[in-house]
């Protein structure tokens, strides 16, 4: 990735002259797309650079060899804020605080593609607890519990294939990546199973399934044509287990005609890869989303599948969008924000999310559009972009478990939410028989 900055003497701060930011494929970034210009004391031209990691500093080729000042442009953990800096020859200090973002945040984002955050009589938001919430996330120290996930384990994902493959493997997934559970007698019984002899449940299981399809050629699976004429013989191929019994006949049906739907229009639409259709957004994660509703797949009415694959289309590097993501919600999410006190349900709500009772869809719809009001509101108040947020919270499933962590003072502190979050921790996983979480 480049950025190719010349000064202007005679205003001293840097101008853009030409720019080409450039992540993964992206071709998108172009010169009217950096308009904050900062302050500089040097009048010399610099060149931005960084590595793979998005986290690390972009680094300037200096134009003089001796020990003058040379200019830093960092890219904060948050994703929202980059500093420039003066560096002599024996430090380095802050010279002047700048946006970093080139696209819409999470609150436009979500304003763009007409997200509904009216209030509601079913659930309510808490906002002096969402106040809270906010000021702790933002004041954390250790900011690096909150940076981007690379989604670059090769055992779930084709991190050695290229940018084509990898976008064409995260729609697959993101296709059929619901619903991991059955529901019996008020208790949930996870989809989970053995492969090569080790334990997966849920939606790590479900990528594993797809990885070792591709390492042992169960079939062309990126292939558009043979998505579209998957049969069941070829699912339970991909999803069986070492016992062969296939834990992702939950919803089969769902599954099954999401991933014919996603290779018959990528066939007729998008030259049978996905790819196209991420290049064709330019960068515009409100394209990307506009887009990708025309798949059976991502037709949910807040995004989540869609931003589960936008995210991992940034995280890994595989295409960087200039918009910020809006958190993709799911189950997850829902019971952690419920037992953070940030959404209050009502009585008759709260009795079905606390005794494991399925919501109608109307319910789950209205419980999850506002938590999205949520969860945009706290990544505005906490200054942490949407996909880090995501990022976070869906991480943190694990601690805030059917027995979470903080119930034990040994193992509290292992939440990063510990000191703000109300544990209201009779609240279960929300219930809903649907394909879009």
């Amino acid at each position: 990735m480049s950025l190719s900055l010349s000064a202007n003497r005679s205003k001293s701060r840097l101008s853009v002259s030409s720019c080409q930011w450039r992540i993964g494929r992206n071709p998108a970034y172009s010169a009217d797309l950096l308009t904050n210009p900062f302050d500089c004391e040097s009048g010399e031209a610099v060149v931005l650079r960084t590595g793979e990691d998005p986290h690390q500093a972009v680094r300037t080729g200096p134009r003089d060899q001796g020990g003058g000042e040379r200019h830093l442009l960092r890219r904060q953990p948050n994703g929202v804020r980059a500093v420039a800096y003066r560096r002599s020859a024996s430090n380095m200090v802050p010279s002047t605080v700048i946006p970093s973002r080139l696209g819409l945040s999470t609150a436009e984002l979500a304003n763009e593609l007409g997200i509904d955050r009216a209030s509601s009589e079913l659930v309510a938001i808490d906002h002096a607890q969402l106040d809270r919430m906010a000021g702790h996330i933002g004041s954390q120290l250790d900011v690096a519990r909150f940076s981007r996930a690379r989604w670059d384990d090769p055992l779930f994902w084709n991190v050695e294939d290229s940018d084509e493959d990898r976008s064409q493997y995260f729609a697959i997934g993101c296709a059929i990546n619901f619903r991991f559970w059955a529901l019996r007698d008020h208790q949930l019984v996870p989809a989970a199973g053995f492969i090569d002899g080790e334990h997966y449940r849920g939606a790590m299981y479900m990528w594993r399934c797809l990885r070792r399809a591709l390492d042992r050629r169960v079939l062309d699976l990126l292939d558009a044509k043979v998505l579209a004429d998957l049969t069941e013989e070829d699912f339970d191929a991909i999803f069986t287990d070492d016992n062969g019994i296939n834990p992702l006949a939950i919803a089969r049906t769902d599954r099954l005609a999401n991933l014919r739907d996603l290779g018959e229009r990528l066939r007729s639409d998008w030259d049978g890869a996905f790819y196209n259709l991420v290049a064709s957004c330019r960068g515009s994660l409100a394209t990307f989303a506009r887009l990708s509703r025309d798949f059976r797949a991502f037709d949910d009415p807040v995004y989540k599948l869609t931003m589960v694959n936008g995210i991992l289309h940034l995280g890994s590097g595989v295409y960087e969008f200039v918009d910020e993501p809006l958190p993709a919600i799911d189950y997850h999410l829902l019971r952690q924000a419920l037992r953070q006190g940030i959404l209050r349900p009502s009585a008759p709500l709260a009795a079905k999310l606390t005794q494991m009772s399925a919501l109608d869809q109307d319910e789950a719809q209205e419980l999850r559009r506002v938590a999205l009001a949520a969860f945009v509101e706290l990544a505005a108040k906490s200054a942490i972009s949407g996909e880090l947020l995501d990022n976070r919270y869906w991480m943190n499933r694990v601690n805030c478990a059917d027995v979470p962590v903080c119930l034990d003072p040994e193992t509290a502190a292992a939440c990063p939410f510990l000191g703000a979050c109300e544990r209201a921790t009779q609240f279960a996983l929300p219930i809903e028989l649907t394909r879009y979480y």
